[in-house]
């Protein structure tokens, strides 16, 4: 991503050793973000009820409002 005077910037940069990693994030909507989030939210719960048919474990997921903006 270009800068105004044509620098690149990065969301975040890590320095391992002698490697440094520039982190890029997307750039995305509201509405693509709460997209991707129910999605993300559908697989979790897809993934606790197949877990909970071999283990008998019972796990209640709910979603904090007030956190996800």
């Amino acid at each position: 991503m270009q800068g105004e005077r044509g620098e690149i910037s990065y969301d975040k940069t890590y320095h391992i050793g002698g490697t440094t990693i520039h982190i890029v994030a997307p750039k995305i909507s509201e509405e693509e973000k709460e997209k991707r989030l129910k999605e993300i939210a559908r697989v979790i719960m897809m993934l606790l009820e197949l877990s909970e048919g071999s283990s008998g474990l019972h796990v209640e997921v709910k979603k904090d409002t007030e956190n996800n903006k």
